[in-house]
């Protein structure tokens, strides 16, 4: 039996885990350089993959 709360955790993992990444680099800077692979690896980690888990809770 599945109850109708494990696709809304996984939502709300990918909010926490999209403002934990994105916005501890906005606040501690580190790495301190801001170069294409910086911003590569943030928009993956950052964006797409919280992006992608509120679209797997949404469907």
């Amino acid at each position: 039996m599945t109850g109708p709360l494990p696709p809304l955790a996984i939502g709300f993992f990918g909010l926490g885990s999209g403002y934990f990444i994105y916005g501890g680099w906005e606040f501690f800077r580190i790495p301190k350089e801001n170069t294409d692979k910086v911003n590569h690896v943030l928009g993956q980690w950052g964006i797409w993959m919280p992006g992608f888990m509120q679209f797997v809770t949404g469907t």
